[in-house]
């Protein structure tokens, strides 16, 4: 039983390292698109949106990490 314990635990620790690999890939904006300089439409720049989005869901990632490994 131990054995299967571990191995499940390995497949999340892959899950939980892909999902942050996502957000990090998601952060090097640059590679794949250039900003310009217009502004949305609450007079913002137009990439504070993106930056906003990618940490909303570092937030929700964290907090499934953190229910699932500390309750």
């Amino acid at each position: 039983m131990k054995q299967n314990e571990s191995s499940m635990k390995n497949k999340n620790g892959f899950l939980w390292a892909g999902a942050f690999l996502f957000l990090l890939f998601l952060t090097q904006d640059y590679l794949f698109t250039t900003w310009g300089n217009g502004t949305s439409f609450l007079g913002f720049p137009i990439w504070l949106g993106w930056f906003m989005l990618i940490h909303f869901l570092l937030i929700v990632v964290f907090y499934f990490f953190s229910k699932k490994y500390w309750n």
